[in-house]
């Protein structure tokens, strides 16, 4: 087997979070492939595949990146799929789970806060 390798989307609005989870990632010796640049505002964008998702098994998504099933499908060595924000909804959970992926969600310190500060 080769090294593992995770892809972590580059999405400007947290990359200072993503940046930090590349960089631990990296040191662990874990092959880190980054998407394109995503634009900073605007709806969710869909990711074309690209040939580099081949080797990963494990996608990192934001908000504002759609995980299509055609993004899935093109990860063979897919096991799981992690968002680190409150929801799921750009996530295709369906696909998902027919294809047998883990999914996985957190929420960020920034993201915990806003949503207390909605509560309250």
């Amino acid at each position: 087997m080769g090294k593992r390798s995770v892809f972590i989307c580059n999405d400007p609005n947290l990359n200072d979070l993503l940046d930090l989870i590349a960089q631990d990632l990296a040191t662990r010796g874990v092959a880190v492939v980054r998407g394109p640049l995503l634009p900073e505002a605007g709806p969710p964008v869909v990711l074309e595949p690209f040939e580099q998702l081949r080797e990963v098994e494990v996608m990192m998504f934001t908000s504002r990146c759609i995980a299509t099933r055609r993004l899935m499908e093109s990860a063979p060595r897919l096991h799981g799929i992690v968002n680190p924000a409150m929801g799921l909804e750009t996530v295709d959970l369906a696909a998902a789970n027919e294809l047998g992926l883990i999914v996985g969600h957190g929420a960020t310190p920034e993201n915990c806060q806003g949503m207390a500060e909605a509560t309250v």
